[in-house]
């Protein structure tokens, strides 16, 4: 399998384009792999002017604030280029079982 990767400014999020004249196993595999990691990654986010990268377990809270998409960890504040709906996508379970417990950990302003 050949494999090119193109870097576009404009291109937000990538994608992945397999050209193929039939599926076969190796073709299968490769899309497999592509959508499980994008769905089970780690979480890429910005704090201050540097990129963060935030394991799912580290999380504690996901909110929008101003329209931002804000993810909260034990360590701090990080915003998310990725919707609210993407970033609980990605997260899956992980954060839903724990929310309750978790969210009294994080002193968030003016929430008493």
């Amino acid at each position: 399998m050949k494999v090119k990767v193109e870097l576009n400014k404009d291109q937000d999020l990538p994608l992945a384009v397999i050209y193929t004249d039939k599926m076969t196993e190796e073709v299968e595999r490769a899309v497999a792999f592509l959508e499980s990691s994008a769905s089970s990654g780690p979480l890429i986010a910005q704090q201050e002017d540097r990129l963060v990268i935030i394991k799912p377990s580290a999380v504690i809270l996901v909110r929008v604030e101003g329209g931002d998409t804000v993810i909260y960890t034990g360590k701090g504040k990080y915003f998310s280029r990725k919707r609210l709906y993407e970033v609980y996508q990605q997260l899956g379970q992980e954060l839903h079982a724990d929310f309750q417990t978790s969210r009294r950990q994080l002193d968030l302003p003016g929430k008493r």
